[in-house]
């Protein structure tokens, strides 16, 4: 993977610890991440490459984050539609199922909005 001033930007914006849309990363980046052709392809070449993760999906799209090792779900706010990164128990794993991953999102108001 070639390193891009659109790559390093787009990985600065993403340390900042929640879930981004394709939308809210190319407001935040403005002309650091070129157009929105060259945002999406560095999306998916970050996601291929095991740097990135999608977080959650919705009518809006994919929401992305950086690829973490360690257990958290999310939280959707929803007064302004961000999603946050929250850390809750493991749940239960079902009786006589072998479960590869599950996904929980929680929906409410972030701290920032209420």
């Amino acid at each position: 993977m070639r390193t891009t001033k659109q790559k390093h930007a787009l990985f600065d914006v993403l340390t900042r610890g929640r879930t981004w849309s394709a939308k809210q990363l190319y407001e935040a980046l403005g002309a650091k991440c070129g157009n929105m052709s060259t945002l999406h392809r560095n999306l998916n070449v970050l996601t291929e490459a095991g740097v990135l993760q999608v977080a959650a999906y919705n009518k809006n799209g994919a929401y992305y984050e950086l690829a973490k090792t360690d257990h958290h779900d999310h939280l959707k706010c929803q007064s302004c539609g961000i999603y946050r990164c929250v850390k809750c128990p493991e749940p239960q794993t079902p009786q006589k199922h072998k479960v590869a991953s599950h996904q929980i999102i929680f929906e409410g108001v972030c701290t920032g909005c209420r």
